[in-house]
C-alpha cells in the first residue's frame, strides 16, 4: 500500500499518495514559473488551485479515498499543461484556451448527487438547473411505464462521470470565480456527508412503498392472467364461468394465441418487474447490475411488443381471401296462390356477450352439477348471425338458395370456414319456415362469416312474410 500525506488545497483537506503529491507539486511549480506572479497572476494560481480542489472533491467521496497518480494526471489533462499558461500582459490566448477547456460541457450521470442512477442529477448539471425538476417529472410519469422505460434507457445511454476529467467536462462552462468554486466544492462535499443518512432513509422508505404496491400488482395480474375466469351471477344463483382461452380461441389460431399471450405478458409484467428491481435497489443499495437489468428489461419489453405485432399480423393474414359457397334446393309446389315465409326464433337459451359486425357472441349454459342449492353451469360459447333474405317474385322456379360466405388465409380455408356455417329451414306446404339466425359450431373460429338466403317465387304467387 502506497504512503499518503495530508494536504490543504484551497481550504479543502485531501489525502494524497506521495508520488501523486510530487507530480502535483511539480505541476503547480511549473505553472508558477510560467506565469509572472509579481504582475498580477496570483489570482490565476488561486483559480487553478480552487479548480483542482473542486475536481478532487468530485471523485474523493470520503476520507478513506486518497488522491492517486491517475487522478492527478486527469487533472493535468483537464486543466492543461504548464506551457498552455502565459502571463496576462502578453495576450489572452491561453485564457481563452482555458475557458474553452472548461466550457466543453458534456452530459454524464452524476454519481455524487444521485438518488438512483444519477440521470436526473446529470441532466440538472448539464442544463444548469435544479435536478429536482427532472425528478418530479419522472415521478409524475412513474407508474405510466413510459417514463420508467425512458429513465432506464437514459441510464443505459448516458455514461457515468467516474474520472476527474469526466467531472470537469460535466461541470464545465459555469465561469465561477475561485472563491465561488471553493465554496461550491466545500458545500457539495459537506452536503454529501450531511445528507447521506437522510437520503438513505428516504430511499429505503420509497423502496418499501414501491415493493409493497408492485408486489400486490404483480400478484393480482398473475391471477388475472393465468387463473381468472369471466363470471356472471344471475338472480337464480347460477354461476357462469368462461375460461379466457375459450374466448380468444374464437378469433386467434394457436400460433397467434401463443405469441399474443407471451407479448401481452411481457408488455404488462416487464415494467412492473423493473419497478420491483428499482424498489429492491433503493432498499438494499446494491451497486452493480442496474445497467444490465435495465437493458435486459427493455429488450424483453420490446420483444413483447414485437410478439403482439406478429400475432396481430398473423391474425390479419387469416382474412386475406374471401369466398362464398352456395347450394340451391327446389321447393315443393303448392296449390295456394299465397306462400307464407315465417322466421322462427332461436330455440336454445343464451346470454349475449358482445357483437362483432354482423355476428353475435353468446353464452349458452349446460348444468354439470348441483351443490348446496347452487347450480354450476358449463358455459359454451356460441357465435350467431342474422341472415339476409332476398325474394325474387318473378322467377321461373320455386327454389331456395343458401349462400355461405367467409374469409380465410386462402381460398380452400375460406371455403372450409363457410361450409361449417349451420342453418336450418323447412317447408310445410305453403309455409316456408326459416330460422332467424345462423350459427357456428364449437371450435370454429370467427372469420367474418355471413349467410345470404335467396328465395325464388314463381310469377303470380303472392308472398307474405310473418
Amino acid at each position: 500500500m502506497k504512503k499518503t500525506t495530508l494536504i490543504n488545497l484551497s481550504g479543502m483537506a485531501f489525502r494524497i499518495e506521495e508520488d501523486a503529491y510530487e507530480k502535483l507539486s511539480s505541476y503547480l511549480e511549473a505553472i508558477e514559473t510560467q506565469l509572472d506572479i509579481e504582475n498580477g497572476d496570483s489570482e490565476t494560481i488561486n483559480d487553478i488551485e480552487s479548480r483542482i480542489a473542486e475536481l478532487f472533491a468530485s471523485v474523493v467521496h470520503s476520507t478513506d479515498r486518497a488522491v492517486t497518480m491517475s487522478d492527478v494526471e486527469d487533472v493535468i489533462k483537464t486543466i492543461g499543461k504548464p506551457d498552455d499558461f502565459t502571463p496576462q500582459r502578453d495576450d489572452n490566448v491561453s485564457e481563452k484556451k482555458k475557458s474553452d477547456n472548461w466550457k466543453s460541457r458534456r452530459l454524464y450521470r452524476d454519481p455524487n448527487n444521485r438518488i438512483i442512477g444519477g440521470v436526473c442529477s446529470g441532466l440538472g448539471t448539464y442544463f444548469n438547473i435544479d435536478p429536482v425538476i427532472f425528478r418530479i417529472l419522472f415521478i409524475l410519469g412513474f407508474f405510466s411505464g413510459i417514463l420508467l422505460i425512458a429513465y432506464f434507457l437514459l441510464w443505459i445511454i448516458i455514461p457515468k462521470a467516474n474520472t476527474i476529467e469526466q467531472h470537469a467536462q460535466m461541470t464545465a462552462g459555469y465561469n465561477q470565480s475561485s472563491q465561488d468554486r471553493r465554496k461550491s466544492g466545500n458545500r457539495n462535499y459537506n452536503r454529501r456527508q450531511y445528507d447521506a443518512k437522510i437520503v438513505k432513509s428516504l430511499k429505503i422508505v420509497l423502496g418499501v412503498i414501491i415493493l409493497f404496491f408492485t408486489t400486490i400488482a404483480l400478484f393480482a395480474l398473475t391471477i388475472a392472467f393465468f387463473v381468472l375466469n369471466f363470471s356472471v351471477v344471475n338472480a337464480e344463483s347460477k354461476i357462469y364461468k368462461i375460461w379466457t382461452g375459450e374466448l380468444t380461441a374464437l378469433f386467434l389460431d394457436t400460433t397467434s394465441t401463443f405469441y399474443a399471450y407471451i407479448g401481452i405478458g411481457l408488455l404488462v409484467f416487464m415494467p412492473l418487474i423493473l419497478i420491483l428491481y428499482l424498489g429492491l435497489h433503493l432498499v438494499f443499495d446494491f451497486k452493480r447490475g442496474g445497467k444490465l437489468v435495465g437493458l435486459t428489461g427493455f429488450f424483453l419489453w420490446l420483444s413483447g411488443l414485437l410478439f403482439v405485432i406478429f400475432a396481430a399480423l398473423n391474425t390479419a393474414s387469416q382474412y386475406r381471401e374471401h369466398t362464398s359457397i352456395s347450394q340451391t334446393f327446389n321447393l315443393q309446389p303448392f296449390d295456394s296462390d299465397t306462400i307464407y315465409i315465417k322466421t322462427s326464433p332461436q330455440t336454445c337459451s343464451y346470454k349475449n356477450l358482445f357483437y362483432l359486425n354482423n355476428l353475435q357472441v353468446t353464452m349458452s349454459d349446460k348444468k354439470i352439477e348441483k351443490d348446496n342449492q347452487i347450480t354450476i353451469h358449463k358455459n359454451i360459447l356460441k357465435v350467431n348471425g342474422n341472415p339476409t333474405i332476398h325474394i325474387n317474385k318473378e322467377s321461373e322456379n320455386f327454389a331456395i338458395t343458401i349462400e355461405k360466405q367467409s374469409y380465410g388465409p386462402n381460398i380452400e380455408k375460406a371455403e372450409e370456414y363457410a361450409s361449417k356455417i349451420e342453418y336450418f329451414w323447412t317447408q310445410n306446404n305453403d309455409e316456408l319456415l326459416l330460422n332467424s339466425r345462423f350459427s357456428l359450431p364449437e371450435n370454429v373460429q370467427v372469420r367474418g362469416q355471413k349467410l345470404k338466403i335467396i328465395i325464388d317465387i314463381p310469377a303470380g304467387k303472392e308472398v307474405v312474410r310473418q
